[in-house]
């Protein structure tokens, strides 16, 4: 990613290409043609033209959202390898990212969000390729963990809808997203109530302050925890070099 190469030409030089055409042929297709019901944004998402950003960082950012729609349907062939059943996903008109029967028979809506590498881990990797010389950069492990947990009442906040079936919430942490590998580790996810911690950087308060500009974000500070405990469970998911996913932790509320 730090050379800016295709997702699609990377997957295919290293063998792993039916990864991610396989989901996109399985749930979005009728032999060799669309689904109908196919969202129209949905589609045009699912073009990849990140690399035509002329900012080093607009590219990245691009190539994350690229990801993140990737990750809702290779997310969706994982479980479906492990005995859930799709009924249908958002980019087919569903209410939801996914909605699944699971295997022991119960409904399930399903949230999907997709963590990538932060922007200055990125920017550092970029300056020691073009450097040739290695760039070592810090973190503010708060930051991680913060971010982490906004992703959480984000898709819970997107599950507060749903009252019929069991609310999962998923985090899929890209093998690339280090500094928030090593919050989770550190501080846990075992503090209850949720909240958010104060010490963090003043980049994440200018990211949360921009948020909370959204009806959305506005009230976080105060029904974080509240709305993170209203589903029923929080996978955190380890997705691997090749788009391979590992289930790291999961949280029963």
């Amino acid at each position: 990613m730090a050379r800016h190469q295709s997702i699609l030409l990377t997957a295919f030089s290293n063998g792993v290409l039916n990864k991610i055409t396989t989901p996109i042929h399985h749930f979005l297709f009728d032999g060799s043609d669309p689904k109908i019901n196919l969202d129209k944004q949905y589609k045009k998402d699912l073009v990849e033209k990140w690399m035509f950003e002329q900012e080093v960082i607009e590219r990245h950012k691009k190539a994350r959202i690229f990801q993140g729609k990737l990750t809702e349907l290779i997310c969706a062939t994982w479980i479906d390898a492990q005995g859930w059943k799709i009924d249908t996903l958002e980019a087919l008109g569903g209410h939801f990212d996914i909605d699944a029967i699971s295997p022991d028979n119960v409904p399930c809506a399903i949230e999907v969000k997709f963590v990538g590498q932060e922007d200055v881990s990125f920017g550092n990797v970029v300056q020691s390729i073009e450097s040739g010389k290695p760039l070592a950069g810090c973190c503010n492990i708060y930051d991680g963990y913060n971010f982490f947990l906004f992703k959480a009442y984000e898709a819970a906040k997107q599950l507060l809808s749903n009252t019929i079936k069991r609310s999962l919430a998923f985090v899929i942490i890209s093998n690339m997203a280090f500094d928030l590998d090593t919050s989770i580790s550190v501080i846990g996810l075992d503090r209850r109530p949720f909240r958010l911690i104060e010490d963090a950087s003043e980049k994440w308060q200018s990211f949360l302050n921009l948020k909370k500009m959204e009806n959305r974000f506005k009230n976080i500070d105060r029904d974080l925890d509240d709305t993170i405990g209203r589903i029923n469970e929080l996978w955190i998911i380890k997705q691997g070099n090749y788009f391979d996913y590992s289930l790291n932790k999961k949280l029963i509320f």
